[in-house]
């Protein structure tokens, strides 16, 4: 599986063949009056989604120059968000909403996939992966001269940065970095941390919980069902117009300031959503106010918390044990979207609205690590990255005068 996440060319198309079995076995399952099938469906897609957001990610920021490693960082998200609008747009009532339409409903991604396949066998293969990895300067090059439309002798900032990847890979020690020999090394151990806590950390500040209870909110404050349900898909459609401007944002923005003022907002508003659906009942205005806080949360998520963990760990990680830390970020963050999901039905009928204060908690705890121990990547070499966090919690990571940076 390592080996599969570090080709990530092959890696993608490997994925979308899964997505592919997997539509297929919903789109069969009713009329084989099988749930063996759904169930397989259902782990076939989840691990082509796992896959997919530890590759893509990956694979854009290193096919893209550094000024633009943020905002090809943020096209995943973007992607997730739109497929998500999309699913909410197709589960009304008069498209694929109807009782007897769940299998077409789970399985009509299959016809974006299908679409897009062809084309993932004629994209370039990652440079950084042909020149570090497989130590063939020539296809590396060769694939840059591709990617960027310019001559051999145009590319010599880039040539330098991946000369330096190299030549800091190899002075490292010869074992293969799996998955375990990255959580095992004592000098990437803090990028783990953080890696993980804002994957994590980023389904734990229950953004699904949110988009569950704002249908409930909204017809509180006198939407009909209806209504609410395309109220809701307008939160939806708010978190993809917020990636679409992280598009423009990140290439000129400070990753750590966005994330750290994203996550204080998100856990602020958490804790006044929980405290304004409590008194949904009591106080006549205060559906309204709840109605601005999901959509605040919502706005403040995306600017942030939401589309930021998806890629930072590419611009923290060299590139020999990248493939492993991405794998264990996108682990950690569908171990809480699993989490989450388990444990949001439970805690809403054990203490109601206030569900939401541990979700606040969580994410205000991720404010707190992060405030102490997140390097800003922008502007510095994931080598730059390991250095300052290379000492565990003893580590320092925004002093950079070390690096001769200030």
């Amino acid at each position: 599986m390592y080996k599969l996440i570090r080709a990530t060319k092959n890696a993608t198309i490997v994925t979308n063949i899964l997505s592919i079995a997997g539509a297929l076995l919903f789109l069969l399952c009713r009329a084989a009056n099988s749930v063996e099938m759904l169930i397989i469906g259902r782990l076939l897609v989840g691990l082509s989604a796992g896959l997919t957001t530890s590759i893509v990610p990956m694979y854009l920021t290193e096919l893209s120059p550094s000024s633009l490693t943020g905002a090809m960082g943020v096209a995943c998200p973007m992607g997730v968000n739109v497929g998500v609008l999309v699913g909410q747009v197709m589960g009304l009532d008069f498209i694929l909403g109807g009782a007897d339409d769940w299998p077409y409903l789970l399985s009509v991604y299959a016809l974006l996939v299908i679409v897009c396949l062809p084309v993932l066998f004629i994209l370039p293969e990652s440079p950084k992966y042909l020149f570090v990895v497989k130590r063939n300067e020539a296809a590396a090059v060769k694939e840059l001269s591709r990617l960027r439309g310019e001559s051999v002798s145009a590319l010599s900032e880039d040539l330098d940065l991946l000369r330096e990847e190299l030549r800091a890979e190899a002075s490292a020690s010869g074992e293969k970095w799996s998955m375990w020999r990255v959580a095992k090394e004592p000098r990437l151990r803090l990028l783990l941390l953080l890696t993980c806590s804002m994957q994590a950390g980023q389904q734990t500040s229950g953004i699904n919980a949110v988009f569950y209870y704002s249908k409930t909110i909204f017809m509180q404050a006198g939407l009909s069902e209806a209504t609410a349900q395309h109220a809701t898909i307008g939160c939806g459609a708010v978190n993809v117009c917020t990636a679409a401007l992280m598009l423009r944002l990140l290439p000129r923005a400070r990753r750590r300031a966005l994330l750290l003022r994203s996550t204080l907002a998100a856990a602020l508003l958490l804790a006044a959503l929980a405290g304004c659906t409590a008194c949904l009942e009591t106080v006549s205005w205060m559906p309204y106010l709840c109605m601005m806080a999901v959509l605040s949360y919502v706005l403040v998520y995306g600017f942030g918390l939401g589309p930021i963990p998806y890629f930072i760990a590419s611009e923290m990680f060299e590139v020999v044990p990248r493939p492993g830390g991405m794998a264990w970020g996108s682990l950690a963050n569908w171990a809480g979207n699993f989490l989450v999901g388990m444990s949001f039905p439970a805690l809403r009928d054990l203490i109601g609205p206030y569900c939401f204060l541990i979700f606040a908690a969580l994410t205000a705890a991720l404010y707190v690590f992060q405030r102490y121990y997140l390097p800003e990547t922008r502007g510095k070499t994931p080598t730059q990255i390991t250095q300052l966090c290379s000492r565990g919690f003893k580590s320092r990571p925004l002093n950079t005068r070390e690096l001769g940076l200030v």
